[in-house]
């Protein structure tokens, strides 16, 4: 059907992301791959399926599995959905996305995954981004490196200090034997160490012989609920033998929990398996640690229990996040934007220049805003604010100023577009959008050369706008083309240029503001 249709069909074919296995060196005592070709192709697809499970809409109810009381998993549920979009992930030079890690496909499993919010390497070394304020909780599930410098030497670590700081509770819930060993370049650097922690002391790569080894759990804490009191070390069969246990440190500003500990039939104590370290005095007074040895959680079933579990302790008590999920002015920065910086940049050309983001010509023929993105599925209910300038426009009388918001990173979404016609409001899911000839909304607009202000409020399935202060238009998306309404998504911002467009569509963008919105 032809772009003047009443539905445009967007043919795309969504070929499966690569996870690229990266290897990291091994440290002192040496390891290899343990598993066999067959069995890591298992778990890429495996890993495949759940990722695209994680693309989730809205009213999805919160599901954990029967390892779990009914009483906790409403606790994690309510716990979910207050802090959704305030739980980071941090980057990892070794991993793929969040499904290509154990604990992230459990995340995709028990529906938290939607969430959280997987931090680029940028992000993270940005503390005016990351920082306990904005993610009250973070969660390491690498292997055994971390991002210790990506724009500055050593401002990773410098981020996680900020982090623990401010009162940040990281958790350690890794897929590699030693967390946090190896920096970017897979040169040993210990991060762990640097925040106060004392692990290896005493490690092993198999269990001693002659040595029965059995955990008993700490009962008289919270924070993490074993569902037996004693269990035996694993077996060569059951999961990664190579013993990294935490220790008490020797600083007496940390207070140490010890929350599960490996014992021989001897007596000899040889360290925790799961242990909180909390930082009660010093520089990183107020935050806190939580480390869960990788072959604690080699079973399903474990980490169906103690990843859930250690949000619910980390969560409890904490106050709700701020409601200004965005606020970005571009001043103070002079880089030019790339695509492992805050903003996604997916199409056409970007630059910062007077303290103003200027996008030109993002190529589309579709009824989608492509271009610097911002958010993801965490976002439901908000307003978008945002100052912009047309400064030219190509040929296309569709090319000008193009908004999006509740956008996929597939295009779905509601797109607005400033035409040299009028405004238009779109829709976009499963790959199917409205036209020229069905927008939701259709308002008067004729584009200059003047700065304007944009306001635009998602809320359930309506969606009003005003530019300078003026209704532009209030709609209801009561299934559209029959298909339902979208309740979650991010921005983007887009200087829209068709494909056969001549001239350059250029547009400066300022103060863009994202506040969440109370249910």
């Amino acid at each position: 059907m032809n772009r003047e249709g009443l539905i445009q069909n967007r043919s795309r074919r969504r070929e499966e992301a690569q996870i690229p296995l990266k290897l990291e060196p091994p440290h002192v005592g040496g390891y290899g791959i343990s598993k066999s070709p067959s069995t890591a192709e298992f778990d890429l697809k495996a890993s495949r399926i759940l990722r695209n499970a994680a693309t989730i809409g809205a009213g999805v109810v919160l599901v954990l599995f029967a390892v779990l009381t009914p009483s906790t998993a409403a606790e994690i549920a309510t716990l979910a959905e207050t802090f959704s979009g305030h739980i980071a992930v941090l980057p990892s030079p070794s991993t793929g996305d969040l499904a290509s890690t154990p604990v992230g496909r459990t995340l995709v499993e028990t529906k938290l995954a939607p969430h959280v919010h997987e931090l680029t390497p940028a992000q993270f070394a940005d503390t005016n981004f990351f920082d306990a304020r904005r993610f009250p909780v973070a969660l390491y599930l690498g292997h055994e490196s971390y991002f210790q410098t990506v724009r500055q030497a050593r401002d990773g670590d410098a981020a996680l200090r900020n982090f623990l700081a401010g009162g940040g509770t990281l958790l350690v819930l890794p897929c590699g034997p030693f967390p946090l060993y190896y920096n970017e370049r897979f040169q040993p650097a210990n991060g762990l160490g640097l925040l106060g922690l004392n692990l290896g002391a005493g490690s092993f790569e198999k269990a001693p012989p002659g040595l029965k080894l059995t955990f008993r759990a700490n009962t008289n804490q919270t924070a993490l609920r074993w569902p037996a009191t004693e269990f035996p070390f694993p077996s060569v069969f059951e999961a990664d033998q190579r013993w990294r246990p935490s220790r008490a440190p020797a600083a007496a500003e940390a207070r140490y929990t010890p929350l599960v500990t490996l014992f021989d039939d001897r007596g000899g104590n040889h360290g925790e398996g799961a242990a909180v370290i909390e930082f009660v005095q010093g520089p990183l007074r107020g935050g806190r640690v939580l480390y869960v040895w990788l072959s604690l959680l080699a079973d399903r079933e474990s980490r169906m229990r103690v990843v859930p579990d250690a949000l619910r302790w980390a969560l409890t008590g904490r106050s709700a996040p701020a409601t200004t999920q965005l606020h970005d002015n571009f001043d103070g920065r002079q880089e030019v934007l790339g695509a492992d910086a805050i903003w996604l940049l997916r199409a056409g050309q970007w630059k910062l220049d007077q303290g103003a983001l200027v996008g030109e010509n993002c190529v589309s023929d579709l009824f989608e805003a492509q271009g610097a993105a911002r958010g993801n599925t965490a976002w439901r209910d908000y307003v978008l604010t945002v100052r912009f300038k047309i400064e030219s426009r190509g040929s296309d009388w569709r090319d000008g100023l193009w908004f999006g918001v509740r956008c996929r990173e597939d295009g779905d979404g509601y797109h607005l577009t400033f035409t040299d016609h009028d405004c238009q409001l779109h829709k976009a899911v499963y790959g199917i959008s409205t036209s020229d000839a069905n927008p939701l909304a259709r308002v008067p607009f004729k584009p200059d050369q003047q700065w304007h202000t944009l306001r635009v409020e998602a809320r359930a399935n309506r969606l009003k706008a005003q530019l300078d202060g003026a209704p532009l238009f209030d709609v209801k998306d009561d299934a559209h083309l029959h298909l339902p309404s979208l309740r979650s998504g991010g921005i983007v911002l887009s200087a829209r240029q068709g494909s056969a467009s001549q001239g350059r569509t250029v547009v400066r963008f300022d103060d863009v503001s994202v506040k969440l919105l109370e249910e």
